[in-house]
């Protein structure tokens, strides 16, 4: 099983079930990655999600990227890709798998400019955030598209529109 520690700023707080979103969104990207095993291990296994504001992303996002702009989504993965294989093999008793961290403004801003609903845009986000903690990227093409399939398919598991797709 999968723990999350979720940490919500204020801006957040609202009638939505934040956790739960979280929870769902986890576990279908874990599902259907390379490391679906993370499910049955008999290892506590955690991610932290921040729910923060542009100044504090901002702010990240400049100090470890050099980008001095916000951003809507940032991962910070603490376990190497090539690690994550010998879990199985080699448990250790704890995995922290990473941190997670959203922009309310921008995450916001871009659901509305798409027409979405916010809930969707942050599914979305956290299978997207989840797939880069463990180890998926998007540089090359082929990783990409590997990525991107992925995430398609979990927010369809989730009756959730392809976000991809130019509507």
């Amino acid at each position: 099983m999968i723990e999350i520690d979720l940490d919500i700023n204020p801006i957040w707080q609202s009638d939505i079930h934040w956790f739960d979103l979280s929870k769902k969104s986890i576990d279908e990207a874990v599902k259907l990655s390379d490391y679906s095993f993370l499910h049955e291990i008999n290892n506590n296994v955690s991610i932290s999600i921040s729910l923060s504001n542009n100044d504090i992303i901002h702010t990240l996002n400049n100090a470890y990227r050099s980008k001095d702009k916000p951003t809507n989504i940032l991962s910070f993965p603490m376990v190497e890709r090539a690690d994550l294989g010998d879990l199985i093999e080699h448990p250790i008793p704890e995995i922290l798998l990473g941190d997670i961290i959203l922009s309310y403004d921008i995450c916001h801003a871009e659901a509305k400019e798409k027409g979405i609903l916010i809930t969707h845009h942050y599914q979305h986000l956290i299978v997207h955030g989840i797939l880069h903690l463990l180890g998926y990227n998007h540089i090359a093409d082929d990783d990409a598209e590997k990525m991107q399939s992925i995430e398609i398919l979990a927010l369809k598991n989730m009756g959730i529109e392809n976000p991809y797709e130019k509507g």
